[in-house]
């Protein structure tokens, strides 16, 4: 009889190498519901209002720019989030007739930039200092993949269902994101004071959290988004598909990125 083949045993350091391409792949998964969240609601609110830039590429541009700001500076956006949540339901229970989703994001933004002023005058983090530079990569990427998709989709004459949009969409904008991070922060690291740099970073993370809320809040009662009853309806109907091709978009390319060696960027 012919001995059995077994399968070579991994060495230590392919090993580690599997370990840390998990760790990275579940960090970009969070990343991506995240992405895929806020890009389905900006999609269709850019719908609703006429513009010469078309809305995929106002969502993905968007929110490229958002995600790299709460990626960016977690602790911030915890932080705000703590704030910010109760003045949405404030607002929300306050209001006796339709909350608008715009005056929603200027209150939430606002506070949450004050919020980010203030940890930024008196954190001493290099993480929310370089809260321009991260934006700008963000916007960059989520620019370049959403324009180039676009036009593919134009050319070809091609549609994706929402999932598959955003499973493509989210990990090739993180991957360029990363590239364009390092040369980016110490060009525009210091366009703004880390006040500003706290503020901005604030209010990115207060945006995702004031369209989170409102959403709610519509889903359970239908009059506080009067007037968009269409939007938050394609909104709801599209959300599970874009989080959950996201995330495994994010996941893939985070996994498959920490395989291929991509080092981790304390930035």
């Amino acid at each position: 009889m012919l001995p059995s083949s077994s399968p070579l045993p991994l060495s230590p350091e392919q090993i580690q190498r599997l370990k840390e391409a998990m760790v990275r792949g579940i960090i970009w998964g969070f990343i991506g519901i995240l992405f895929g969240s806020l890009f389905v609601i900006l999609l269709n609110l850019s719908k609703s209002i006429s513009g010469p830039i078309p809305p995929l590429i106002i969502a993905g541009t968007l929110s490229a720019g958002v995600g790299a700001l709460i990626y960016g500076s977690m602790r911030l956006a915890v932080l705000v989030a703590a704030f910010c949540a109760p003045l949405s339901v404030m607002i929300l229970v306050a209001s006796h007739q339709a909350t608008n989703p715009f005056f929603m994001v200027v209150a939430t933004g606002s506070l949450g930039a004050v919020v980010g002023a203030f940890y930024g005058a008196f954190a001493r983090s290099s993480r929310v200092y370089r809260a321009d530079a991260k934006a700008l990569a963000g916007l960059t990427a989520g620019l370049l993949v959403s324009g180039g998709y676009a036009v593919m989709t134009l050319l070809l004459g091609i549609s994706l269902p929402i999932s598959l949009q955003v499973a493509l969409l989210c990990p090739l904008t993180g991957l360029l994101y990363t590239w364009l991070v390092v040369p980016f922060i110490p060009r525009f690291e210091n366009l703004l004071p880390p006040i500003g740099d706290g503020a901005l970073a604030g209010f990115g993370a207060a945006l995702f959290i004031g369209f989170s809320m409102w959403l709610v809040a519509g889903h359970i009662d239908i009059q506080v988004t009067a007037g968009y009853t269409a939007t938050v309806d394609a909104i709801l109907l599209q959300l599970p598909g874009a989080a959950i091709g996201g995330m495994l978009g994010a996941f893939l390319g985070g996994f498959v990125g920490g395989l291929a060696g991509m080092g981790w960027q304390d930035l």
